[in-house]
């Protein structure tokens, strides 16, 4: 089968994540852009997103 793979994205709410002397949270849309980036890049389509 010719065509770019599918790949399912997994959102959920996150822990803080230390970054240096500061502490973030990444939102479940920020996840979401992040997925859908890195499936751009790597040539692949998102099937499902998932958010929980």
């Amino acid at each position: 089968m010719d065509g770019p793979d599918v790949m399912d994205l997994y959102c959920r709410k996150s822990k803080k994540l230390r970054q240096g002397s500061h502490k973030q949270e990444l939102s479940m849309d920020a996840q979401e852009a992040r997925g859908r980036g890195f499936a751009a890049r790597e040539g692949y389509r998102i099937g499902v997103v998932h958010k929980a």
